[in-house]
């Protein structure tokens, strides 16, 4: 009867900590959310805009830009929220800035703090510089633009 008691004190013990380990199912914010959600917390945001479109296998920039997402996701700071959303989605819910491609991505400061690239990044030196400026780490000036521009956001 004892070692019955231990085993399921262990089950027990083992249930509560896979609970504080791993996230906790629930309504899966949308992106909208996120983005208010992260900046109320003093978190930047990286808000990749996606077309809705499905790319040729053979697009070698959508293969590159991938990898690069991918792999600057998978290193992002822990203070850095990334949010991914369609050019459609994006629309309904930012009035400004406008997009010019249907692949974007935004660095968000604040909403009057902001860097912008048009279209697929294929420089992951980008998401660096973007992701500095997001949390406070950096300043953006001409000489670092590599296509990224200032500009505010303003949510709908």
């Amino acid at each position: 009867m004892r070692r019955r008691t231990r085993v399921a004190g262990a089950s027990w013990l083992f249930v509560l900590l896979l609970g504080l380990i791993l996230p906790c199912p629930g309504p899966a914010a949308g992106p909208r959310e996120a983005i208010e959600g992260a900046l109320r917390n003093g978190m930047g945001v990286v808000l990749v805009v996606v077309g809705a479109g499905h790319p040729d296998p053979a697009d070698e920039a959508y293969g590159d830009w991938a990898n690069y997402l991918n792999n600057f996701s998978s290193r992002a700071d822990p203070a850095v929220r990334i949010v991914k959303t369609t050019a459609a989605e994006y629309r309904r819910i930012i009035a400004a800035p406008a997009l010019k491609d249907e692949f974007a991505t935004l660095f968000i400061r604040d909403p009057a703090h902001t860097l912008q690239y048009d279209g697929m990044i294929l420089e992951p030196q980008i998401y660096l510089l973007g992701q500095n400026y997001a949390l406070r780490r950096g300043d953006f000036t001409p000489r670092t633009g590599y296509g990224l521009r200032q500009t505010a956001v303003q949510l709908r």
